[in-house]
Formats: C-alpha cells, structure tokens, sequence
C-alpha cells in the first residue's frame, strides 16, 4: 500500500524553534533516524485508517539547510500494528484552495478512481492533504491532540516557547525536538542564512504578485473602460443610421470603419 501525506503552508519567521513548515527544515527534522519515534506519532495523528507501529527510511537523510536539498525526498517503509507494511512519501508544499467548502476542513482524502464510473482502481494508493493554511484556530480554542500538531506544523517557527496547554508527552517531545539550540553551531549560522534567504525570496515573490495584480487591475480596468466606449460608438452608430445617415458621416463622428457601419 502506498500512502501520501503532503503538509501545505509556508512563512519564514526566525525565532528558538525550527519552522517546521518549510519544506527543507521539516526533512530536516522528521528525515532523521533519531527523530524517528516523533515521525510515528505525527504520521499516526495524521492518517486515520493506519495505526504506524514502525518505520524505516528509504532515503537519505536531508543534511544541513540548503535550497539544493528542495528536490530531497523522505520515503519511509512503514510496519503497520497489523503486521502489513505500507511505503509512505512524505512532502511540503505551498497551495492555494478556492474551494468554501474545505474552509472549516484541513485534511482531505483522494484515491485513485476511473473517471467515467467512479470505480476505485486500487486501496493500495491514497494522498492525504494536510492545507494549514485554512487553519486558523487561536491556542485558546484548541481542544484535542490533532489541532495541537497543526497549529505546532503551522506556528512553530513564531513561537518563543511551549505552550502551557501543549504538556503531553508527544508535545513535549516534538518541542524538544525541533529546538534550534539543539543544532550545532555551524548549523546555526546556516539555519540563519538559509532563512534569511527564503525570507527575501519570500517577500520578492509577494511584492511581485502584488505588482502583477495591481497592474493586472489597471489594464483590465482600462480594457473595461475601452469596452464601454466602443459600446458607445456602437449605439451612437446605429442611431445615425436608422436616421439615414450617410455611413461616411457615420464614421466620421464615431470612429468606426465602414464595415463595421455596414455589419451593424
């Protein structure tokens, strides 16, 4: 059986825990032997139907904060409390969800099923989407385990400590792991960088959209205004014709060709 789970959000703050919404630094985390037991325990909030008794790795670790390490893959061979295995891909993603009516729902199921009848092909091969960016529940009105490890996925990196309603032993243990202290110093200095660079991409990427939609308004408020004149013309035309009005004269007041004056 092959399982997906992708984890979709991103920003880039800096502060005493690693931001574990970015891609990298999640591989970072979870994509290490040591860090095995806290994997489990996300991977079990997150996929209901599959209870992970183990696992093992199939890639390598992701070393060090890099952009290189973007295109790394963590693949995990996963015993199951019924004694099946299962390989698991795990992956983070930035995506954008118009849809109202995922807007209260973060997780989402998909399998793989034949389009004109709806007939799954196989139980074998399930994605789950976990969006964070729809989550927005403040600590206060967090009430059970799973919204706990959205809001630690979502918000770790803009924490500057554990919460006090975040004291069992799996959230314990998750704050323990993620801890930029717990980095060596040269990992420091290149967790630094590495943030700092995406933060700058981050915001050139946000000051171009915002350009581009803003230039994209204008022209389509120009097009618009373009439109309501030749409208116009078009009207004031067909007016002056059913007057009996030369069509010379025609185009000469509104600015429309002679086939055009002849078509309307």
């Amino acid at each position: 059986m092959n399982n997906g789970i992708s984890i979709l959000n991103h920003s880039f703050p800096i502060g005493p825990f690693l931001d574990i919404s970015d891609d990298i630094i999640f591989k970072r985390v979870f994509g290490r032997r040591a860090n095995k037991g806290v994997l489990i325990t996300l991977l079990n909030r997150m996929l209901p139907d599959i209870r992970v008794s183990d696992l093992e790795y199939l890639s390598p670790e992701t070393t060090g904060f890099s952009r290189e390490n973007r295109n790394s893959r963590m693949d995990l061979r996963c015993r199951l409390d019924t004694g099946h295995e299962v390989i698991i891909e795990v992956q983070v993603r930035d995506q954008h969800e118009d849809n109202p009516h995922w807007l209260d729902e973060y997780r989402s199921f998909y399998s793989l099923r034949e389009k004109t009848t709806g007939e799954k092909l196989s139980e074998a091969i399930n994605i789950v989407f976990v969006e964070l960016g729809r989550f927005k529940k403040s600590l206060q009105s967090i009430d059970n385990d799973l919204e706990r490890w959205y809001f630690c996925l979502k918000e770790m990196g803009r924490l500057e400590s554990r919460p006090e309603e975040f004291s069992t032993q799996e959230m314990r243990d998750l704050f323990e792991t993620v801890q930029i202290e717990s980095l060596s110093k040269a990992e420091k200095k290149d967790y630094a960088r590495y943030m700092t660079t995406e933060r700058d991409i981050r915001n050139q990427w946000n000051f171009a959209m915002e350009k581009a939609t803003a230039e994209g308004l204008e022209k389509g408020l120009a097009q618009g205004r373009e439109e309501g004149r030749e409208e116009e013309r078009v009207n004031a035309a067909r007016n002056l014709k059913a007057l009996g009005v030369s069509s010379e004269i025609i185009s000469k007041a509104t600015g429309l060709s002679l086939e055009q004056i002849m078509a309307l």
